[in-house]
């Protein structure tokens, strides 16, 4: 089995890599950069979550894999599950820190973010919610990989990916309710 690491939003593969070094003891490990991300460029036409599940697809396919467990950390967790549906060499997805639980309040900031496509704006607020997550006492070799990873973040994409993620949650989640309450009458 390979193991395919998936960052989130603002993310790089290079924040993976101790967890790379680590799976890779026992397990082939693949680790990405995403489109918009670190050293992968923009991409051409679509950006959000369908241009980048093609792009791992393509990965997938070019590299022969044939059984794959993808390991997502935030966003990336939501490009994992979606994938789940959508590509037969999946066999397992793990979710890092992901968030699948979306309120308002999540979908009028993820709007707002996404409406914002000004790149200081972007990298400033995603910059911002990663220091966020990490606290106050971020060790300086931590807090300056969050800042290069965010300056590596094409905003465009970046906002698409967030719509993709809001919108993909949310509507499995409507499914979920909807199935419940069928099961349960």
């Amino acid at each position: 089995m390979t193991i395919v690491l998936v960052h989130g939003l603002g993310g790089r593969r290079a924040q993976n890599a101790a967890l790379a070094d680590e799976l890779s003891r026992d397990s082939h490990v693949v680790s990405v950069d995403l489109l918009g991300h670190g050293s992968s460029p923009a991409g051409e036409g679509a950006r959000g979550m369908t241009a980048q599940i093609e792009e791992l697809r393509r990965l997938i396919e070019d590299l022969s894999l044939a059984r794959v467990a993808l390991v997502g950390h935030s966003a990336g967790g939501t490009t994992a599950l979606r994938m789940t549906n959508e590509v037969q060499e999946i066999e397992a997805a793990f979710l890092l820190d992901s968030s699948l639980i979306v309120s308002d309040a999540v979908k009028d900031w993820a709007d707002r973010l996404a409406s914002s496509l000004d790149r200081d704006g972007f990298h400033k607020t995603v910059n911002g919610l990663l220091r966020a997550n990490l606290g106050d006492e971020a060790e300086a070799t931590i807090a300056e990989e969050v800042e290069q990873a965010v300056k590596d973040t094409d905003p465009e994409v970046g906002a698409a990916l967030l719509r993709d993620a809001v919108a993909s949650t949310s509507t499995r989640l409507m499914r979920s309710a909807e199935a419940h309450r069928e099961y349960s009458t």
